[in-house]
């Protein structure tokens, strides 16, 4: 279909107008889904509020709804973007390849929700996580009570905040350590240095 309109293109002695589009999609509302527009935009994938404009030609739908549109009914694209009043049929001849679909199946999967387990088990989860050592983070802790973080937050906001205050507080310490141990190791290098009579100048310098 792409390749049809490029070699068109030339010949072409206009662009495509907003009216002739609009009265096609106008047309296939009322045809494939009796006139409801919202029912349209869903089978569609696009917006209610696309398209509206749509109809009214006060927007052009991008190329992919083109395509997408051209492919279901079954009218070649540049009949579609000449506004050629082609026989439209009742309903979408083809469906669209869901490779190419924007409602992609979710591989994710699909959480308890909270009122499948008792809240007291879940207060638990996090009651021990706050007398771990070394203190884990707010999500790992989440991640064992196999909710969304929304929900936990919702319902067990004190305890969240405790976890993962209490886990920048041990990543402040670790940094704090890992400072201290940069500063040893930084000293003892500048000593053995110095006892082989390599000087330090300040091309050599080095930041304690």
């Amino acid at each position: 279909m792409l390749g049809e309109v490029l070699a068109s293109a030339p010949r072409l002695q206009s662009p495509p107008e907003r009216d002739g589009i609009a009265k096609i999609i106008d047309l296939c509302v009322e045809r494939i889904t009796d006139g409801n527009a919202s029912a349209f935009a869903r089978a569609m994938e696009a917006g209610r509020g696309d398209v509206g404009r749509w109809q009214t030609s006060k927007a052009l739908p991008k190329f992919p709804s083109l395509l997408s549109l051209s492919y279901r009914i079954g009218m070649p694209l540049l009949d579609l973007l000449r506004g050629a009043p082609t026989p439209l049929p009742q309903k979408f001849v083809r469906s669209f390849p869901p490779q190419f679909s924007k409602e992609q199946p979710t591989s994710k999967k699909a959480r308890r929700p909270l009122c499948r387990i008792k809240p007291a088990d879940v207060l638990e989860i996090l009651q021990a996580a706050l007398n771990e050592n070394p203190p884990p983070s707010v999500h790992q802790v989440i991640k064992r009570t196999n909710h969304d973080k929304p929900i936990i937050y919702r319902h067990f906001p004190e305890q969240c905040h405790a976890i993962a205050q209490r886990f920048a507080d041990y990543r402040k310490i670790q940094a704090v350590a890992r400072r201290h141990r940069a500063q040893v190791e930084i000293r003892e290098a500048a000593y053995q240095l110095h006892a082989r009579g390599v000087k330090i100048t300040r091309k050599r310098s080095v930041h304690f």
